[in-house]
């Protein structure tokens, strides 16, 4: 999971995704060998921090999780302070290290950057899902393997009573 690319996407959809209930679904359409969530953490003074800290936490109770520290940058042009998170890389990696053990990968992005590991993984037979809001799923994702959030929302909303199908027989 990449965090900060799901927390964007589910601002613009005004709809969280149940990491409890995600983990559910995943857990009885998989046999799940490795299940991580991808966190960036702001520095200390940043009034953001307390609230990826708080994420972090409660994703660890159905994840692993791993933590990164945000990067600050000057926009020369502007002179702005901009805020990058940059763990596309570390995602790709532990998936190349991973790969041996693996069957298919799902990678919770909309990012296009992920591009370059669904073409690593398939040329070693091994397929990559990429899972996004629709809204928020870059078109190159969109020509190879996608599930689009919407499609299982009843089952994953973080607002929703309603509770996972059984999915024992495979994935959608």
């Amino acid at each position: 999971i990449d965090s900060s690319n799901l927390y964007h996407a589910a601002k613009k959809a005004k709809w969280q995704i149940s990491l409890s209930h995600l983990k559910q679904l995943f857990a009885q359409a998989f046999d799940v060998v490795c299940a991580n969530c991808y966190v960036v953490v702001p520095r200390e003074g940043d009034i953001t921090r307390a609230g990826m800290l708080a994420y972090a936490k409660a994703a660890s109770r159905f994840f692993t999780v791993k933590q990164k520290p945000l990067k600050y940058i000057i926009d020369q042009e502007t002179e702005r302070e901009l805020k990058k998170g940059d763990i596309d890389l570390d995602l790709s990696m532990d998936v190349i290290r991973m790969l041996p053990r693996l069957d298919a990968v799902v990678v919770m992005s909309g990012d296009s950057d992920y591009l370059a590991l669904a073409a690593y993984t398939k040329e070693r037979g091994i397929p990559t899902v990429f899972v996004s809001y629709k809204d928020a799923m870059a078109w190159e994702l969109r020509l190879s393997e996608h599930l689009f959030l919407e499609r299982i929302r009843q089952s994953v909303d973080l607002g929703s009573a309603i509770t996972n199908p059984h999915l024992a027989a495979g994935a959608v």
